[in-house]
């Protein structure tokens, strides 16, 4: 076998061009013999030791398993333990809510007759009062008819001896006695049917009242609601424009039982003009106080308008004498502002007129936008703005203007709603003397105009709504009509 190796290498250093001794056959097999025994020993040590790793990863993978699965057993109850003591704490903060929202309720219950109870009281105290006040306003009438008919017969004498006079200065004498009665008559009737009017309003406050008797825990369970609610109702960005009345004639009339009958007696020429064209606007001849109004604004002579543009349709001009008619404040201000806010030009006079043909009492074709007091509106309108130009009011004017054509639904309907307060009739909700709310969007066109109405000293007063809402029930003017919410 040596003898074959060498030969081999012998071969090897030969190279591959020479030619290779002969090779041992018998040496070659017994070669291949040994390697085999050799490699069939490795292959059985081999696949014993695979076998013996084999099992001890089933024992450790049986171990882990066992392990996880106590493991995760221990987690589970300790979960179910965690859940039944959350539970059990569930249940008693269950039990606490409850009885706390048991005690909430009948708290709530108790205040809740007690305010009714409370405003049922006050309702019975305010309808007396009502009731005496109606049984005043019957004798003051009583006292006018007496009056009137008293009147009626003294013209009725004057007629008959002038009639029967021949003298002509006795003739002239007895005409200036009836046109003197005359006078006098024509007041005590304006003084009658006002106080009819108001007689009217006291039996219709009469008669809420006893109505609200019935239900006088409505509004303070409205309020009570808005008071606890986690989200009360309001409106953003939204303003309450109060107008604050004057306590004058039924206060006065408690103390002096001839108070109303000298508020009434002294009315105006402008008084009895506005009464009777623009009726719907009674109940606001209380708010303006005419006194503070000619102090404010008094008459400028350097300011010029022609004589003839500032007359109103009845031949009133503007002259430097006080004005003591509330009503022609009130309405030369509002006329004011709108025209010089509102643009194009007309749009003043189609507000306005629009909001008085909701209330005027005449015949359908007499309207004031386009009837037959059209003209008489136009008419005075000029005299108004004259009136408050010629004092100097335009210096109250604040902000810019405001193209109507250009706002949205909302906004013109803040406008109508704030000049009906202003001009209209109020509903019966507001015969109670204390200020009533009308929502409008706040820094919007009505806001704007009601900041130039309470420059010029008008009871125009602003209120954040969401703070009103708090303490006072809200009355917002929508279609003619009031929503309390």
């Amino acid at each position: 076998m040596r003898s074959s190796l060498i030969s081999e290498k012998s071969a090897r250093e030969r190279g591959p061009f020479l030619t290779p001794s002969p090779i041992n056959v018998t040496s070659l097999l017994l070669l291949c013999e040994d390697q085999k025994v050799l490699i069939w020993a490795i292959s059985e040590k081999t696949t014993h030791k695979i076998e013996e790793s084999h099992e001890t990863t089933r024992r450790e993978v049986q171990q882990a398993i066992a392990k996880s699965a106590a493991s995760t057993q221990y987690e589970h109850d300790q979960t179910r333990q965690e859940i039944r003591s959350e539970g059990k704490q569930a249940e008693i903060r269950s039990q606490e809510s409850y009885n706390a929202t048991a005690k909430r309720i009948e708290s709530t219950e108790l205040e809740i007759i007690s305010s009714i109870e409370a405003a049922g009281d006050a309702n019975q105290v305010e309808h007396a009062n009502t009731q005496r006040e109606i049984a005043k306003l019957k004798g003051a009438l009583q006292a006018l008819s007496e009056q009137i008919e008293s009147r009626n017969q003294e013209l009725k004498s004057l007629l008959s001896a002038f009639n029967l006079s021949k003298s002509k200065k006795k003739r002239e004498q007895f005409s200036e006695w009836s046109n003197a009665v005359t006078a006098a008559l024509l007041a005590l009737e304006t003084m009658y049917r006002s106080l009819k009017e108001v007689l009217s309003s006291l039996q219709a406050r009469a008669k809420e009242l006893l109505d609200k008797t019935q239900t006088s825990g409505f509004s303070t369970i409205i309020r009570y609601a808005h008071r606890v609610s986690d989200s009360p109702t309001s409106h953003d960005s939204r303003l309450s424009i109060d107008l604050i009345q004057r306590r004058t004639d039924v206060g006065d009339a408690d103390a002096d039982p001839t108070a109303l009958h000298k508020s009434a007696a002294i009315w105006t020429g402008h008084d009895m003009y506005f009464g009777c064209f623009y009726r719907c606007a009674i109940q606001q001849q209380r708010l303006v106080n005419s006194d503070d109004m000619n102090r404010r604004w008094k008459f400028q002579n350097q300011l010029r308008i022609d004589q003839a543009s500032s007359s109103n349709f009845e031949g009133f001009v503007v002259d430097e004498r006080p004005c003591s008619s509330s009503w022609l404040w009130l309405f030369a201000s509002v006329t004011l502002a709108l025209e010089a806010h509102l643009s194009p030009e007309g749009k003043a006079f189609e507000l306005l007129s629009t909001t008085l043909d909701q209330f005027q009492r005449f015949r359908p074709k007499n309207t004031y936008s386009t009837g037959s007091f059209s003209g008489r509106l136009k008419a005075d309108m000029r005299y108004w703005s004259a009136f408050a130009t010629m004092r100097g009011m335009k210096q109250s004017i604040s902000g810019g203007q405001i193209h109507l054509e250009s706002l949205n639904v909302r906004q013109k309907d803040d406008l109508y709603n704030l000049i009906r307060l202003l001009v209209g009739e109020w509903p019966e909700v507001r015969a109670r003397d204390r200020p009533v709310p009308v929502s409008v969007e706040q820094d919007g066109p009505a806001t704007t105009i009601a900041r130039s109405l309470s420059n010029m000293g008008l009871p125009v007063s602003l209120i954040d709504q969401q703070e009103k809402a708090q303490s006072l029930p809200l009355v917002t003017i929508q279609s003619g009509g009031p929503t309390i919410y």
